[in-house]
């Protein structure tokens, strides 16, 4: 409040005014006579020029004051200097460099003595007339000359001013110095008063608003900016009166609320609370303009974004968000005081992780005026806003965004889960839970023959698409638009085809099709298939608010977007190891003693951990447990293995991701009044450990949430529904990390993924397999991504120890009451353990237990399909154990081998069958062993000089072993000694179904003697059979295993290369097909080239493959047959059924099945179309291409199995022919089944198969169509 002995003065200087004398320096002209209204005293006449005291007053005024002398310390100068200050020593003699009084002009040079002339009245009130209402700011954030109460002014806030045509610093930088009252002496109370006035220069405001986004088509449109900024707009060019608010013996709290409420109302404005509240978080927000403008009244800095970078050493780097053109960077420290504001409304936080420090908005110098207007105008267009793309793009890195917890936002997914899997809300149970028909699942079919693959109501963003096999187009219909507003290949959107669709957010990930882009929806989104395709997919997708606006996704995107986006691609790339830059301290962990490595009183955020850990005592990640503490709860809200937490798994991998790396966190942990971080040593020797943090400090806003991340674990895992997490209360999941210890080779990552948000009974995303809610497909492979990725992966095959990751930034799933994850797990036998990671408010419960260190160390290591080394019987070699050492054998032993050099020590190795088999060691990874080499009889098949230097496992090579006992020669290369955990012979990979050349009889020949070929090309089963062939006419004659009569296609795939021959297939002496041409530049293997039609039989099987000649370039006949493909025609002018496009399915999967396994010479083509409904009803439906118009008969040729169902043909839509009872006691081909004679017009025709019940044997609704007959009647 002001003092009332100041009122006297206020009377003497507001008379000073009238008469036209100067003002005392430090003050600010009267609002009243700007108005041109008489302030109160002149109202009440001239008695105030007339009260005693006055005429000193003016004497007073007319003489120059003296400033004290500044006295500053070295460090207070420095301080000074770096925010900003000019350099400060001994003042200017007394009397020069006045500050500036609006209105007046300057003396010249500033001189004492030159008195100031003053403007005439008239241009004097135009001029105040034009100054902007928001220049001022609001009450919340009074001028620092103008604050209330006494108090030594901070550094801050010398000669800082909201507008600079009232600054008490003015205009000229170096001929002015600050005000007395600025020095650090004690400021003398003054009334809080505050002005609207429009804008000095209306040219220079509305080309600053030009910078600003355009959020709207038309002036006034679009956000509450663009409104604002209209509003603004049209009062440059209708200049109001100054409005002011004059209110005295109130707090200064509650007058700065109130004056700022009567000035929004009287700028019919939106409320500031509504201009600062998230359009996603029901909190008023901060203003992050530059102005400072906090609702509770507190005074934060001004242009404190245009302060260098504060002297110290480097640090993590940190970006902050900025406009639609970019963000800027700054350099963080520990324990930081203070936050840099942003300049885009949307930012609550920054929104680009710590490692990101891309230059995106540079600082560049301003003047203070340029600077301060600028400042002025964001601060009228401060708050919530549109959200438009650049938001969007944002959170693709924004990891400040997920401490602030959403209201009323959702996050769901479509995908193309089997729809056999329900929910039973009547008997309350789950039916066919198991289901695993994942694929050609759509929502719906249109009229058209779209296949509909999501649809929803807006406002919503896309967040996510993946497929394991995008087939056809992709169609996306947004805000209700009759026809596709946009159709791509889906395809093409993986492979950097299709802009803004750019990898890495859209890209191939291990075999997993991957977009990230963010397509948002104001209205409505659908997304559809040009027709259904047997393709897996899934689109993720959040939902706002319905007043929220969001700006719809167009294509092409601005100049501004572009750039945004290319930033973030950038961030997205893939990066090497980082240098910590911060001070780390090392301690010892002793063990069994809980260390403490932080302790900090809040509230503040600790944005950056690095945790390293040295230790030499297997699974020593497994055995120190990390702990977390906030705001003195008694159960943490972290606690996992310090592996684990860092999403690692088993061991130290090496990787990088957004929020994890190896051994640095960038989650955000908030807390309000105390954290805690503890590690503990349960292990049993003493370790190491390494750290550093990185924290901001400042109050957090009341929707902030805590941090969650737990362990745990189900060794070995018997649940089907195995779950990551389980809570109550709210917040939002971000992620998790699984591991999985397999003890077969066998696949076991079929399960899908269902999230349960507030108690849903059926889960809003369902999944179709483990590998696809990672982020691959068909299987898993080793890819590091920011948002997923595979760390670890043992094998062989799918065996062993996985470590897999999925982060979810910018589709996080918040809850408001509860929240449940899982994922299928198919068998019993094998050991699941995962880290969840979530975000939740107080008060919060979760179903997590404490696992003691016993139950988390893993599984000892068991290598399956090897032969243990320490079994076999090598002379002069011992066994040892791997107690002690980091590493782990299989089996927890090893074959130490000791010998001298050019010592040959034999291994004697079982081999199951005759093969060319690839030759695997398994030893000691990084022990010093002595080089070696492997040899069978005399061909030697790899050296090891430096074998298990980097990896337990080398592949010494390929070579062709008999059925029995292998004697592998092991010949030491230097003296020393080898340990040997095991040898693994690992089987070719074959071609399915083919018969391989090389292990056919070979029943005569005519010329050299045909032999096998080994690894040269990669050839089916790693070899083939050579014919070496001098001239043409020679011949060579193959028996085939034919085991019934009947009529084959015949198909061969040949070697072809620069001294091969032309070849004609011969049965008996008939010609069967064209001769094929061999010769190419370069030795490579051929495509499979089909031959023709033969007739075969037990005692008619014998192909023959004469050399006819060669190409004018070959340099020889030799002839190579990599291997032979008989299919079995079991009708004449057959049309396959598997080979028919699947136009529609419903309440099945429908794909090929092979039918080797039950005798594939018994259907035609060795295969058939398999459909999988779980009930009656189902249907699939293909599409029939008939070439000429006519009448036909129409024959379909099924399959009988015990769990198949009664399949009622459609043609056209009608029903034709009785249903079919598939049902029999073993798997059979039916035979022909008829279905009479039909009118059939050239063209596409639809035939339905539909499942109208089953046989009361059956134990199934299945249905298997091998083959259709057409056949013109009459013939």
């Amino acid at each position: 409040m002001a003092h009332p002995a100041a009122a006297p003065a206020r009377s003497a200087r507001d008379a000073a005014r009238r008469r036209g004398g100067r003002e005392a320096r430090g003050d600010i002209l009267s609002p009243g006579r700007l108005r041109g209204r008489p302030p109160a005293a002149e109202r009440e006449g001239e008695a105030a020029a007339d009260r005693p005291g006055a005429a000193q007053d003016d004497a007073a005024r007319q003489q120059p004051t003296r400033r004290p002398r500044q006295r500053l310390t070295r460090q207070a100068g420095a301080r000074h200097r770096a925010r900003g200050g000019r350099r400060l020593g001994l003042l200017p003699r007394p009397g020069r460099h006045r500050p500036r009084v609006p209105g007046t002009r300057r003396a010249r040079h500033g001189r004492p003595g030159h008195a100031k002339r003053e403007l005439p009245p008239a241009r004097r009130k135009h001029l105040m007339r034009r100054l902007p209402r928001a220049a001022l700011g609001s009450a919340a954030n009074p001028p620092p000359s103008q604050g209330g109460g006494g108090g030594r002014v901070g550094p801050r806030e010398r000669g800082y001013h909201p507008h600079p045509a009232l600054s008490l610093q003015g205009r000229g930088g170096r001929g002015q110095g600050p005000p007395a009252t600025a020095l650090g002496h004690r400021a003398r109370p003054r009334r809080l008063e505050a002005l609207e006035l429009p804008h000095p220069r209306p040219a220079r405001a509305r080309q600053a608003l030009r910078l600003l986004p355009q959020q709207g088509e038309a002036r006034g449109q679009g956000h509450p900016h663009r409104r604002a900024a209209g509003a603004l707009h049209g009062q440059l060019q209708r200049p109001r009166r100054p409005r002011v608010v004059r209110r005295l013996g109130r707090p200064e709290r509650q007058l700065r609320a109130a004056r700022q409420a009567r000035l929004l109302r009287r700028a019919r404005q939106p409320s500031h609370q509504d201009l600062h509240r998230s359009p996603l978080q029901g909190q008023a927000q901060p203003c992050r303009m530059g102005t400072g403008c906090d609702l509770d009244g507190r005074q934060r800095p001004l242009l404190r974004h245009l302060r260098p970078r504060r002297p110290g050493p480097p640090a993590p780097r940190r970006t902050d968000q900025g406009a639609c053109s970019g963000v800027k960077n700054r350099t963080d420290r520990t324990d930081r005081t203070d936050r840099t504001p942003t300049l885009n409304p949307l930012a609550s936080y920054r929104s680009y992780p710590s490692y990101l420090s891309y230059p995106l908005l540079r600082r560049s110098p301003m003047t203070l005026r340029k600077a301060m207007l600028l400042v002025a105008l964001w601060s009228s267009f401060g708050g919530a806003a549109e959200l438009d793309y650049c938001y969007f793009l944002r959170t693709l890195t924004d990891l400040d965004r997920l401490t602030i917890l959403d209201e009323g936002v959702t996050c769901k997914q479509f995908s193309s889960y089997d729809r056999a899997s329900r929910y039973d809300a009547k008997t309350d149970k789950y039916m066919d839970w198991g289901a695993n028909g994942d694929c050609g699942q759509y929502v719906r079919k249109e009229p058209d023959g779209e296949a509909v693959m999501a649809e929803m109501d807006g406002p919503g963003c896309i967040v996510r698409i993946w497929s394991a096999n995008p087939q056809g187009k992709i169609r996306f219909y947004l805000d209700g638009d009759a026809k596709p507003t946009y159709e791509f290949v889906f395809a093409d959107l993986f492979h950097d085809k299709v802009p803004p669709f750019k990898p890495p957010i859209c890209g191939m990930d291990g075999a997993g099709a991957n977009i990230y882009l963010p397509i948002p929806y104001a209205k409505s989104c659908k997304v559809t298939a040009d027709k259904p395709h047997n393709q897996y997919y899934h689109i993720g997708y959040k939902t706002f608010p319905k007043t929220t606006a969001v700006k719809t996704f167009r294509l092409p995107l601005s100049d501004d977007e572009n750039k945004l986006l290319d930033e973030v691609i950038r961030a997205w790339q893939p990066v090497g190891p980082r240098s910590i830059d911060l001070r780390t301290t090392t301690a010892e962990l002793p063990v069994g003693k809980p260390v403490s490595l932080l302790e900090a009183d809040g509230p503040a955020t600790i944005t950056f951990l690095y945790l390293r850990l040295t230790s030499d005592e297997r699974y020593a990640l497994r055995r120190v447990l990390l702990r977390m503490y906030w705001d003195g709860e008694e159960t943490p809200s972290v606690e996992c293995p310090l592996g684990d937490f860092f999403g690692t798994g088993f061991f130290a991998n090496l990787y990088a991701s957004l929020p994890l790396t190896t051994d640095t966190c960038r989650w955000r942990l908030p807390f309000r009044k105390k954290a805690l971080i503890t590690v503990v040593n349960e292990g049993t020797r003493p370790a190491n450990i390494e750290w550093s943090h990185d924290m901001e400090r400042g109050e957090l806003k009341p929707n902030t949430a805590y941090f969650h991340a737990k362990w745990r674990r189900e060794d070995p895992c018997k649940t089907f529904d195995y779950p990551i997490l389980e809570c109550e209360g709210k917040g939002r999941y971000v992620g998790c990390m699984l591991n999985v210890d397999n003890p077969d080779t066998g696949w076991w990552g079929e399960g899908d993924e269902k999230v349960y948000v507030d108690g849903e009974k059926f889960p809003s995303t369902f999944g179709t397999g483990s590998e696809d809610y990672f982020g691959d497909a068909w299987g898993f492979r080793h890819f590091i991504r920011p948002f997923h990725g595979c760390t670890l992966g043992q094998g062989p095959g799918f065996s062993n120890k996985w470590s897999v990751y999925r982060w979810h930034i910018s589709d996080d799933i918040p809850f408001e009451k509860s929240f449940r994850i899982t994922i299928e797990n198919y068998g019993k036998d094998k050991d699941y353990s995962s880290v969840a990671y979530w975000y939740q408010a107080e008060p919060h419960k979760d179903f997590f237990t404490s696992v003691p260190v016993e139950g988390r160390q893993p599984r000892p290591k068991a290598i399956p399909g090897v032969v243990e080394a320490e079994t076999l019987k090598v002379e002069g070699a011992t066994v040892a154990g791997d107690a002690g050492m980091t590493d782990e054998f299989s089996s927890g032993k090893a074959l130490v081998i000791r010998g001298k050099a050019e010592q040959t020590i034999e291994l004697p190795v079982p081999v199951a069958q005759d093969d060319v088999y690839g030759i695997v060691l398994y030893g000691a990874q990084g022990e010093a062993h002595a080089p070696f080499e492997i040899a069978v009889g005399d061909k030697t098949v790899g050296k090891g000089a430096d074998a298990f230097a980097k990896s337990a496992l080398f592949r010494v090579g390929k070579v062709r072993l008999a059925k029995g006992e292998a004697k592998l020669a092991l010949k030491l290369a230097g003296e020393g000694s080898l340990v040997l955990d095991a040898v693994q012979l690992e089987p070719s990979r074959k071609e399915r179904d083919v018969l391989e050349a090389e292990s056919l009889a070979v029943a005569a020949t005519s010329g050299p003697k045909a032999e096998a070929e080994d690894i040269r090309l990669p050839w089916s089963g790693d070899s083939q059979l050579l014919f070496p062939a001098t001239q043409a006419g020679q011949s060579l004659t193959l028996a085939l295993p034919i085991k019934a009569a009947g009529r084959h296609v015949l198909a061969a795939r040949f070697t072809r290369g620069p001294d091969c021959g032309q070849v004609q297939a011969l049965l008996g002496d008939k010609p069967i097909g064209e001769p094929v041409e061999c010769f190419a530049p370069k030795p490579e293997v051929g495509p499979v080239v089909s031959l023709g039609k033969v007739d075969l039989s037990p005692e008619a099987d014998a192909i023959t493959f004469k050399v006819v000649g060669k190409n004018e370039e070959a340099m020889g006949f030799r002839l190579g047959i990599d291997y032979l493909r008989l299919g079995r025609i079991v009708v004449e002018g057959a049309i396959e059924a598997e080979k028919l496009p699947v136009v529609a399915s419903d309440g099945g999967r429908a794909d090929t099945q092979h039918m080797g396994p039950f005798g594939g010479n018994n259907w035609s083509g060795d295969a058939q179309l398999f459909f999988t409904p779980k009930e009656k009803g189902a249907f699939v439906t293909v599409e029939l291409t008939v070439p000429t118009a006519g009448r036909y008969d129409l024959e379909v040729y099924y399959t009988k199995a015990v769990d198949y169902g009664i399949v009622q043909l459609h043609l056209d839509g009608k029903p034709i022919g009785k249903p079919f009872d598939g049902f029999n006691n073993g798997v059979i081909p039916s035979g022909k089944v008829p279905y009479g004679a039909v009118e059939l017009k050239a063209g596409k025709h639809q035939l339905k198969f539909e499942v109208v019940g089953k046989n009361d044997a059956s134990t199934g609704f299945y249905a298997g169509i091998d083959c259709l007959a057409l056949t013109p009647t009459g013939q």
